[in-house]
Parts: C-alpha cells; structure tokens; sequence
C-alpha cells in the first residue's frame, strides 16, 4: 500500500514535471526510478503516458479526492440512511461529468433521499 501511494504521488510529481517544468525525458524517467518501486518498462512506459497526455495524473487525483469528498457528503447527509452500493449506482449510472455538475446529481439524490 506504501510503495503504491509513493508511485501515486511520483506520478503527479512527473506530469508535473513533464508539463509545468518542462522536464526531458531523463529527468521524468531518473526520477521516477530513484522514488518509486517501478520496473524500468513501468518507467519508461509512465513516462511516455505523461508526455502524451498531460494533466492526467492530477487529472485522476483531482476526481479521486471529488469522489471521496461527495461520498462524505452522502454519508453525513444520509447518516444511517446511506447506501454505498446505491451512492456508486448514482454516481456511474450518470456517466462521465463535469465534476461540479456530479456534486448536483449526488446533492439531488441525497436531497431527495431525506
């Protein structure tokens, strides 16, 4: 669980540096190699993934901790009445969102659950 949350925060520390820093390569894959547990095809590949697609680790983490905060929400909304395999139905069933316009559907379902 350690070595994973390390290549977690190694990740946005590499897309950041990719993109904002504008980092080469061999910054991106040294540091990933001396602060992560990752083979090297793993680094090379994360490395190659952040240079074609920037933002997408902070991306991830952004809508990651949106998720943990609404699934508060929920639970502190709902109390006892909150169902985490119904907050998951709500969440997928609405497909892919904006993550403000994913707060009102969970603010709505939870509303109307009240």
């Amino acid at each position: 669980m350690v070595a994973e949350d390390s290549v977690r925060a190694a990740r946005l520390v590499a897309d950041t540096g990719l993109n904002a820093l504008r980092w080469i390569r061999r910054q991106c894959a040294g540091f990933l190699r001396a602060h992560t547990v990752l083979s090297e095809v793993e680094v090379q590949s994360e490395t190659d993934r952040y240079i074609e697609e920037p933002g997408q680790a902070v991306a991830y983490l952004t809508g990651r901790r949106e998720m943990q905060r609404l699934r508060r929400f929920a639970e502190e909304a709902l109390g006892d009445a909150f169902d985490l395999k119904e907050f998951h139905g709500v969440v997928l069933s609405s497909g892919k969102l904006p993550l403000d316009v994913l707060d009102g559907v969970v603010r709505t379902w939870a509303g109307a659950k009240v």
